[in-house]
């Protein structure tokens, strides 16, 4: 293996150690649909509950299309104290599965 290979191995997210999740949204202006990592050690604030029943994680991302138009899409995530995901909010898109994704990017395809 190459040194610079090493070195991209080192920085790079691992695919099989569950840190990030997923996101696929389409716009609702022009259709294109984009996809975006939530990593889920480092993405992740922190929000306590006032009245002392428990703790949650909030992210907000923005996604904005490159090909067709420019809205940004506001995705805003919340997950419990293990890190599952309980509520998922969008404005200016709607979310997509993989599937829709990869039938949409097929040169993403792994």
């Amino acid at each position: 293996m190459s040194l610079l290979k090493k070195l991209g191995a080192l920085f790079s997210l691992s695919t099989g150690d569950n840190r990030g999740l997923w996101v696929y949204v389409k716009c609702e202006k022009c259709g294109e649909i984009l996809r975006g990592q939530v990593d889920l050690y480092n993405d992740l604030s922190v929000q306590y509950e006032e009245s002392g029943g428990g703790t949650t994680y909030y992210c907000r991302k923005v996604f904005v299309g490159s090909k067709r138009c420019y809205r940004p899409i506001e995705v805003e995530l919340t997950f419990d104290k293990n890190r599952h995901l309980l509520k998922q909010e969008i404005s200016g898109g709607i979310f997509v599965n993989e599937e829709v994704f990869l039938n949409e990017n097929p040169e993403s395809r792994p």
